[in-house]
């Protein structure tokens, strides 16, 4: 998959997701509402563009998932946050 350009909330939410997540085991949007500290809705919108742009899984009113190509991403963006 060809990394498409991303916006810093994009890397924002990959990169809590997979801190939150870093078993691959899922977790809830409230999770992640909570550690950014933004909105239900605002976590909604952001999952269903991550979703189309085929960086996370979402089952409905479930668990949210980083596909292989999110992880990757959402590895480096922790990184590169943690400096």
């Amino acid at each position: 998959m060809e990394e498409k350009t991303l916006t810093a909330a994009q890397k924002k939410y990959l990169a809590a997701i997979y801190k939150l997540d870093s078993k691959g085991n899922g977790i809830r949007s409230i999770s992640i509402g909570k550690t950014l500290n933004v909105s239900r809705a605002s976590v909604s919108i952001m999952m269903d563009r991550l979703v189309e742009d085929g960086y996370v899984t979402k089952e409905k009113y479930g668990s949210v998932y980083l596909t292989p190509e999110g992880r990757k991403l959402g590895r480096k963006y922790a990184r590169n946050t943690a400096r």
